[in-house]
């Protein structure tokens, strides 16, 4: 697939490693778009697992299982509790805090903002690098701690509706973001813009349950033209992460 080259050469090798020494191995999180390609390349005869931590997990682990083997992931929840009625975090304030302190994304998986509860999905190598390091979000003070007994009850995501043109890039980039196309293409030329995780710097058309991804906008998932309007635009239904 265009833009995932690196990602395919990588597991590739990882497929060779495995048959030539028939040990565990596991991949740093995978976005779903990586899942799914993962699961086209792994020969039927190879068992690869994939644990996000909890159900419906977005960003997962590919963990290749030996015969016999039990205990595959190296997924960790840590967990952390703030006042929200006095100020309200989101996930761009978990994701921001994590990336000013020099983690990278590849090392974490979901993040879950759920009333007073913060909870970060991790590899185990870096949750205690996490625990010592993100003690401040914002102005809201934190102590994270591996947590073992959780359950994550609120959806990261809303659906909201917008109204295109046509199914062209710039065109839905420019609805989501509310600005003109001009500017949406600006966006798209300069890299701001991800389609399935892969930073795009052309137009093309959006298929249903694609990934867009626009800096400074948020994330979301095209999921179906839900009806075309009397003028001709196209009523466009979108899950918005949150």
């Amino acid at each position: 697939m265009v833009g995932h080259e690196v990602f395919i050469s990588q597991m590739k090798d990882q497929i060779r490693i495995f048959q030539k020494q028939n040990r565990r191995i596991m991949t740093y999180f995978l976005s779903i778009s990586e899942q799914a390609i993962l699961q086209n390349m792994v020969p039927k005869n190879i068992c690869v697992v994939f644990d996000g931590g909890y159900e419906n997990a977005e960003r997962k682990i590919a963990c290749f299982i030996p015969e016999g083997y039990e205990g595959f992931s190296d997924c960790v929840c840590l967990h952390a509790t703030y006042n929200s009625k006095f100020k309200t975090l989101t996930h761009s304030d978990l994701l921001g805090c994590l990336m000013h302190s020099g983690i990278e994304r590849s090392v974490i998986g979901d993040l879950i903002v759920q009333e007073d509860d913060l909870y970060i999905f991790c590899k185990e190598k870096i949750s205690k690098y996490i625990i010592d390091n993100c003690a401040q979000i914002g102005k809201c003070t934190v102590h994270f701690e591996v947590c073992l007994d959780y359950e994550i009850t609120k959806s990261n995501k809303k659906e909201i509706r917008i109204m295109c043109s046509s199914l062209r890039l710039d065109s839905v980039v420019a609805q989501l973001s509310h600005c003109s196309r001009s500017e949406a293409l600006k966006k798209i030329h300069a890299g701001f813009v991800k389609v399935n995780d892969v930073v795009l710097e052309q137009n093309l058309q959006l298929c249903n349950n694609d990934f867009v991804s626009i800096r400074k906008t948020g994330r979301f998932q095209f999921k179906e033209v839900v009806s075309t309007t009397k003028k001709g635009r196209l009523v466009l239904n979108f899950d918005q992460y949150i």
